[in-house]
């Protein structure tokens, strides 16, 4: 089967993972930080503790890191911005749309975290409607509804996320693109739970822009994270913010000639506001290198291969999985309790060294490339001895 076989320098670029006791399965929360990114982080503190760290070395990290996640999701350079978080990038990018009174925004609440959802909704202020879809039963995204929603002249953006951060179903992106093109509707996309783990490439995709952070998937830190708009269309917008790095630079950072260089720079550096995070930049570089040596395809095919082991583990210990369509599973497997006690279960797990999220009520584990059989078992049992202990009717009686 694809993905049975593990990746074992992949994880063994973890040094978090080898102290053998308990089971991470929480990386729809953050990622593990992989052991380069530590040493260079270390580097970077030294030299900044000894007043070495050169201003021009971090620029040029931060565009290595730039051209690496461009390389990762299958774009151009010039197509991201760097910025702190999704938040920041889904707020960027839906100010910089040229809204008129009655455009509408499409969007699905029940598919989406709130920070793709107070974005849009604020833009009501400023006289746009926003399209609620309902969600599918089966917790899929609703395609078919989105794509009956969207009205030529009227909806100029239709957003979703690769992959909901709980139950854990990923979105055909391809499919909500080709409703959109009729309409004129540009696509963007929360990636937050799925680049990094999932494979993408917005181009066959169709994706009009993405926003993503570098904490989860892409095992970076809080802090640092992504913004692609497609160049056609970042050129058409004009940027909420602008700053020095934002504006056609024609002469030196410090100088400045107005009318001259007040222009947006290409494509997306257009979204650039002041330097970039360099610390979350220097950790992100080798993550990134990591993921792309290690191979998007082959990452993908392991987390899917584990989580569909972990969702049956979960199962035969008692536990109520939601299940999604097959064809749509992520990286994420999302239980409840038969009868309730998540919240208990939760901090049952958390004391035997499990360390997952709860979520909606339930709880929601998630694996990388990194996760091992081992650790699916030991969540698993850990799971089926609390329900023993508790006395809790299994979800198959």
């Amino acid at each position: 089967m694809s993905g049975a076989v593990p990746l074992p320098a992949f994880r063994a670029a973890f040094p978090g993972l080898s102290e053998g006791r308990g089971a991470y399965l929480d990386t729809a929360h953050k990622g593990l930080l992989p052991g380069a990114a530590h040493a260079a982080l270390l580097s970077h503190l030294e030299e900044t503790v000894r007043g070495v760290a050169e201003k021009s070395h971090l620029i040029e990290i931060a565009e290595e890191t730039r051209d690496l996640f461009a390389r990762l999701v299958g774009v151009e350079a010039d197509e991201i911005a760097i910025t702190k978080n999704v938040s920041e990038g889904v707020n960027t990018f839906a100010n910089a749309v040229d809204w008129r009174p009655g455009d509408e925004v499409v969007l699905c609440p029940g598919f989406e975290h709130p920070n793709n959802l107070l974005p849009w909704l604020n833009l009501r202020r400023r006289g746009v409607s926003v399209v609620e879809v309902p969600i599918r039963a089966d917790h899929a995204l609703p395609v078919e509804g989105i794509a009956a929603a969207i009205r030529p002249a009227r909806t100029r953006v239709v957003t979703v996320s690769a992959a909901s951060f709980t139950p854990g179903c990923r979105a055909d992106l391809r499919a909500v693109s080709e409703a959109c093109r009729p309409a004129g509707a540009l696509l963007h996309v929360d990636g937050a739970q799925s680049v990094g783990v999932l494979r993408h490439d917005l181009r066959v995709e169709g994706v009009d822009a993405l926003s993503v952070g570098g904490q989860k998937a892409l095992c970076g830190l809080f802090g640092f994270g992504f913004l692609y708009v497609r160049r056609a269309v970042a050129e058409a917008l004009d940027p909420p913010f602008l700053a020095r790095f934002g504006v056609r630079q024609e002469g030196g950072h410090e100088d400045f000639s107005p009318g001259v260089e007040e222009r947006p720079a290409a494509g997306a550096r257009r979204f650039d506001v002041g330097y970039p995070g360099f610390t979350g930049g220097v950790a992100m570089r080798e993550c990134l290198r990591l993921l792309l040596a290690t191979g998007p395809e082959a990452i993908e095919a392991r987390a899917l291969f584990l989580s569909a082991q972990l969702a049956d583990a979960l199962d035969a210990a008692g536990l109520r999985v939601i299940r999604v369509p097959d064809h749509l599973r992520t990286h994420i497997v999302a239980a409840d309790v038969p009868g309730g006690g998540a919240a208990a279960l939760h901090a049952h797990l958390a004391a035997q060294g499990v360390r997952c999220s709860y979520r909606k009520g339930g709880l929601r584990l998630s694996v990388h490339a990194y996760t091992d059989e081992a650790e699916i078992a030991r969540a698993a049992e850990a799971c089926a001895a609390w329900i023993r202990q508790e006395g809790v009717a299994s979800a198959a009686e």
